[in-house]
């Protein structure tokens, strides 16, 4: 048998050979999933002989993350806005770049008890309205996607989350099966250039599902197409809030403008760059 020290030691080891950027982090998270351990657990046992059966599993994991395979699909889960979200291979994962969204609707609202409408298009895992749903306790939401995989995730994060009452999940293409209005518009919409995602980290181009990553030729096609829609769903008074990639934002400001929309404030990541676009009607 091994101890849990050896084998935390071996998977730090074989990790950090792989280029893996925080070895000794995920061999840790890894051996957690498989010992069903959580941090104070395996510090307060100290070292201990791992069954056979379990370290057969253990090196299963590692075995996929030096093939590359993300972390987050591996244990199946990844926190975003502080709340377990559950993923897999049909959903993008979340990323705290993200959460700008979430920040700028609550810095864009002045009350956070009223019963707002929101929209999340491209919902994936249901991180972006299953967060913001925590956030504004009288809100109900609508979340809309084109794979119904993924639609099944987020059905499951909002259960998990005790969200299920006050959110709907629709199978559609962008607002195509939408007959409602909203108040607020959420969207974090595929919008790496095609020529470009060839250059992505081997773990997202190997991955994740590029239909959440490729905008088309020049990053904007999905844009294009939430944006001819708007008009029958975003209230005369509601807000639409978008993520961008860098350098994309005087784009996506050019295009609303084109269907009567007005860019009225910009949100930024912690890296500094403008990673949230706000509109309204003009």
């Amino acid at each position: 048998m091994t101890t849990l020290h050896e084998s935390l030691q071996e998977i730090t080891t074989i990790l950090a050979k792989a280029k893996i950027e925080l070895p000794k982090l995920e061999a840790r998270l890894i051996t957690q999933k498989i010992l069903e351990l959580n941090l104070a657990d395996m510090i307060s046992v100290g070292s201990f002989n791992i069954e056979d059966h379990k370290k057969i599993l253990i090196d299963q994991l590692v075995r996929r993350r030096i093939d590359y395979e993300p972390l987050a699909y591996i244990l199946e889960e990844k926190e975003f806005w502080s709340l377990p979200f559950k993923v897999d291979p049909n959903v993008l994962i979340p990323r705290p770049d993200s959460e700008t969204i979430i920040s700028s609707v609550l810095n864009s609202i002045d009350d956070l008890n009223y019963s707002y409408k929101i929209l999340d298009l491209g919902t994936g895992s249901g991180c972006l309205i299953l967060s913001l749903l925590k956030e504004l306790p009288c809100a109900l939401g609508v979340g809309v996607d084109c794979s119904n995989d993924a639609l099944k995730i987020a059905a499951f994060n909002a259960e998990q989350n005790s969200l299920q009452d006050r959110v709907d999940f629709i199978l559609s293409d962008w607002e195509n099966n939408l007959h409602d209005t909203f108040d607020l518009i959420i969207s974090n919409p595929p919008y790496i250039e095609t020529n470009q995602i060839n250059n992505l980290q081997t773990e997202i181009l190997l991955y994740e599902p590029k239909i959440a990553l490729d905008g088309g030729a020049d990053g904007l096609n999905a844009y294009r197409q939430i944006l001819s829609g708007m008009k029958k769903i975003l209230k005369k008074d509601g807000k639409l809030f978008f993520e961008i990639g860098s350098h994309q934002s005087r784009d996506v400001v050019k295009l609303a403008a084109n269907m009567g929309l007005l860019h009225c404030q910009t949100f930024y990541d912690l890296a500094g760059i403008a990673r949230c676009l706000v509109f309204k009607w003009i």
